[in-house]
């Protein structure tokens, strides 16, 4: 709603939202309506599986989209591939400051 009335959407009737920080949040707004679904979570891709198996996700599930795009899920991935690895990266600086 906060897009709609203040931000980039403001006058858009159809849209989607989508943002990343320490979570992957969504949200769907159609004829200037949040969309809402059956059980409250329409548009939530953040918990969709992405990863049968994965990693444990802060809901109690494994390999939700989240825990690997989400700001806290890219820093895992980023330290996992540079743990595997011994070559120069200005990541490596970067993650240890």
């Amino acid at each position: 709603m906060g897009e709609m009335l203040f931000g980039d959407a403001k006058g858009i009737k159809h849209f989607l939202v989508i943002t990343i920080g320490t979570g992957l949040g969504s949200g769907i707004v159609i004829n200037g309506e949040v969309l809402y679904g059956h059980d409250g979570f329409a548009g939530e891709i953040g918990h969709t599986i992405a990863k049968s198996g994965g990693r444990r996700c802060s809901c109690g599930r494994f390999g939700c989209l989240e825990t690997y795009v989400s700001g806290r899920g890219m820093r895992q991935t980023i330290s996992e591939l540079l743990g595997a690895s011994f070559d120069k990266s200005s990541l490596r600086d970067m993650l240890l400051a």
